[in-house]
């Protein structure tokens, strides 16, 4: 097993001279070993060090008994706002303890040094967006992967070498999970890691400390409102990406509102390639101009580009000019919608700054694929199309109707619902999104979580003006199972909100669902 640093020794990484109790043995002889750190005290914990700090939803210094009890060699725990009950329980242990001023503010840097700082035997990609964060980290990982043998990623879809996953319950893991992916995927001599970076996570500090190669913004719109409480503080948070992490290179969506703000923003030091759609460009050319952007090489705000020009829509995917720093080429892909295209610009773009050869560049996009439950085709004879997508914000379910539309031989279809104890301003939004785009609609349960699911459709009725061709099936399995028996061979349906989750969370559970399969087998029974 790998030798890792013994409590006293990590214990003299705190910055704890001052303020620091606890039950340290400092004989060299008798040091404690341990194989790693830990936030949960649910979690295989024996041989490892328990991290005890309050956290959002509950307070891990009351599992300190519970983690000494499962095998934890020792506890370093947050000292201020401590209660007697809990100094009790630590003064009781068996094994080393010490209590910390501000621990949160120390995990990254004592994660780095615990785990021999992994961050600088990689190459990090970090990208940040309200959509399009999946789809961009798993299509550059991928092509990574298959140019090099290994790639790191970290995101929605999980942790670890691209391809081989472990899950994730957070888009953005914490402190010490990401430093010890980072070891463990650096220890299989993957030499690059894309993470998918939220905005809960910049705004908690879980990616303290980083120094990213590249970062990227998709796009901005409303979301996570609930937690930010307004479009302003959410976006300020993303921009921190750019203005606080040295970045190399900042890989920014030229067709978003948001991002043009960063291309202008000369605090951002890293070299900006900016990535568009000649058609939206053009649209925005006047807006542009306005805001004293142009492209001539003595602009204010120096960026070079990558754009895709010359598009066609083909029945099953596009086709374009790509124009980058690095070439040109005629590109293929089978994706549907702008948006995985300008995904696959960012992934361009991040190739590129990473000096992967121009050759290997395009012969990869042309084999690039649709990323599980982002976009995703399902086609049977006889049957209509269906696709499950991860849309769950109203301009994603906008942007993914939309793309539909081009494709769509006959009716377009919409199966969707809206998480529990979430943003439920977007509710309302979502319905006019779905009213105003699709021909008929099914409202059903997405993740209602602890929240009444019939208060959840009610909020997104109210979105719907004339409801002469909307149902509500709250069961999500009959719901799609509705859409695909009622609609014609020609129709599209989409099934938006849960892409890739094979989970639904309902009153504090967690039921096995997946759309993807729900969707496979009834094609299947149907064909």
């Amino acid at each position: 097993m790998k030798k890792f640093p013994d409590f006293n020794d990590l214990c003299t990484q705190l910055n704890a001279v001052k303020n620091t109790s606890g039950n340290i043995n400092e004989s060299p002889e008798n040091a404690v070993e341990c194989s790693g750190l830990s936030l949960n005290s649910q979690d295989e914990i024996k041989g490892k060090i328990f991290i005890a700090i309050p956290g959002s939803s509950a307070d891990g210094r009351e599992y300190i008994q519970q983690a000494s009890d499962a095998g934890a060699c020792a506890v370093i725990c947050e000292a201020k706002g401590l209660t007697e009950q809990q100094s009790n329980i630590l003064s009781l242990l068996d094994i080393p303890w010490i209590c910390v001023d501000d621990l949160v503010l120390q995990l990254a840097k004592l994660a780095d040094y615990f785990y021999d700082y992994p961050a600088k035997k990689l190459k990090l990609v970090g990208v940040t967006g309200t959509n399009g964060k999946t789809s961009v980290c798993q299509l550059t990982a991928d092509i990574i992967s298959r140019i090099t043998g290994q790639c790191g990623q970290m995101g929605t879809l999980g942790n670890g070498l691209a391809g081989k996953l472990k899950t994730s319950m957070n888009t953005t893991s914490d402190v010490l999970t990401i430093r010890r992916t980072f070891a463990e995927v650096a220890e299989r001599k993957a030499g690059h890691l894309i993470m998918e970076v939220s905005s809960h996570a910049l705004h908690q500090g879980r990616v303290a400390g980083l120094q990213f190669d590249v970062v990227v913004l998709t796009n901005l719109s409303r979301d996570h409102l609930d937690y930010h409480h307004s479009l302003e503080s959410y976006a300020q948070v993303k921009r921190s990406l750019f203005t606080d992490y040295a970045a190399k290179y900042a890989v920014l969506n030229k067709d978003d509102e948001f991002a043009r703000t960063l291309i202008q923003d000369n605090s951002i030091q890293a070299r900006k390639i900016v990535y568009s759609i000649a058609d939206k460009t053009e649209v925005m050319a006047e807006k542009n101009r306005a805001d004293g952007m142009n492209n001539s090489k003595e602009q204010s705000y120096p960026y070079e580009e990558v754009i895709a020009s010359q598009l066609k829509i083909l029945p099953a995917g596009q086709q374009f000019l790509l124009q980058t720093p690095w070439g040109e080429a005629e590109i293929n892909i089978p994706l549907l919608g702008q948006f995985n295209l300008s995904n696959v610009l960012a992934v361009v773009s991040i190739l590129g700054c990473l000096n992967f050869s121009w050759e290997n560049i395009v012969s990869e996009i042309h084999n690039i694929a649709a990323v599980p439950g982002r976009m995703e085709v399902f086609i049977e004879k006889n049957r209509p199309v269906v696709v499950v997508d991860y849309a769950h914000t109203p301009d994603a379910l906008l942007k993914a109707l939309t793309a539909l539309r081009t494709h769509c031989q006959g009716k377009l279809w919409c199966v969707f619902g809206c998480g529990g104890d979430r943003d439920s301003g977007k509710r309302a939004l979502m319905a006019a999104v779905a009213e105003k785009t699709a021909d008929e609609i099914i409202v059903t349960d997405d993740n209602p979580r602890f929240e009444d699911g019939d208060s959840i459709i009610k909020d997104i009725l109210t979105g719907i003006k004339h409801k002469d061709h909307t149902r509500v099936i709250r069961d999500r399995y009959q719901a799609i199972a509705e859409a695909i028996a009622s609609a014609d061979t020609g129709d599209t349906i989409l099934i938006a909100g849960k892409g890739h989750e094979d989970y639904q969370l309902v009153a504090g559970k967690t039921l096995p669902f997946s759309d993807r399969d729900v969707v496979k087998e009834i094609l299947k029974e149907a064909a």
